[in-house]
């Protein structure tokens, strides 16, 4: 259990720094501090273990040639479901333009963490 408490904590806070590092380099992300970026990657880290098992499940069902553009579309929509999450604890933690943007958010964060675990 506490390993876990560990984990979910190392991983919120390495989520936390790139989606700041994020939010500079994609334009119509935006977030209002670390604080935003910590609780993003939070819900994020919490979303993200009920919602991957769902994402898999059907990515499965197709070509494995369009396993990884639907795997991106679906995290982009995770995405966009956090920000409203974040939105109605309060509507100026994060600005998200599109679901382009979403996608590209969902892009970088995949790059950068297949980068630090390699």
């Amino acid at each position: 259990m506490l390993r876990g408490l560990k984990w979910t904590v190392g991983v919120s806070i390495l989520n936390g720094l790139l989606l700041l590092v994020l939010s500079w380099i994609v334009p119509g992300f935006d977030l209002s501090g670390f604080g935003a970026a910590i609780l993003m990657a939070l819900i994020g880290v919490v979303a993200g273990a009920f919602l991957w098992p769902f994402v898999y499940w059907l990515s499965s069902r197709f070509h494995p040639i369009v396993f990884p553009i639907l795997s991106f579309v679906l995290t982009g929509g995770s995405i966009l479901l956090i920000v409203a999450i974040m939105d109605q604890i309060d509507s100026d933690l994060v600005q998200l333009e599109s679901t382009w943007t979403a996608i590209l958010v969902a892009m970088g964060l995949t790059a950068a963490n297949t980068v630090m675990a390699a």
